[in-house]
């Protein structure tokens, strides 16, 4: 395996994490993967190519994934797909411009939702702050401050 492999989860007990792909961006020392992460290429019919950031996008989307549910089987409460599962599965490829446009945009809003949870986590850390003062008596509220925040 190496950088830009795609790989899938070919089972679990957990039907949302069945067949969700990820894909290989580094590959550390002596690192080795279990049997049940499977290492998916795709096939290539003339010159359209699957980037490996797009087809990950697509296969986690829950239409492709919609298909590789239907195709799980279990006998122990783990839901496993096979090769022919996998190969059966039917995944839009757009031109490669697309698909890079498509990647970039998914990247961008991935940015952009880290960044709002960065904030969101900074909020919660001052309310905690400040209760903690209220609470401990660091910090007074007196009725004149209360009568303006129900006024408001």
């Amino acid at each position: 395996m190496s950088r830009g492999d795609v790989l899938i989860v070919r089972g679990n007990a957990n039907s949302g994490l069945v067949g969700k792909a990820g894909v290989i961006d580094r590959y550390p020392e002596g690192c080795i993967y279990p049997d049940i992460a499977k290492r998916i290429v795709f096939r290539k019919k003339g010159e359209c190519t699957v980037t490996p950031e797009y087809a990950v996008l697509a296969w986690n989307h829950s239409i492709v994934h919609n298909q590789v549910l239907r195709r799980a089987k279990t006998s122990n409460g783990t839901l496993k797909i096979n090769n022919r599962d996998v190969k059966q599965i039917i995944l839009p490829v757009p031109t490669l411009q697309e698909q890079n446009e498509i990647a970039k945009l998914a990247e961008a809003l991935d940015r952009k939702i880290d960044g709002l949870d960065n904030v969101t986590d900074a909020y919660k850390q001052l309310k905690r702050s400040l209760m903690h003062d209220l609470l401990t008596d660091k910090v007074r509220v007196n009725n004149v401050t209360l009568d303006r925040i129900a006024a408001a």
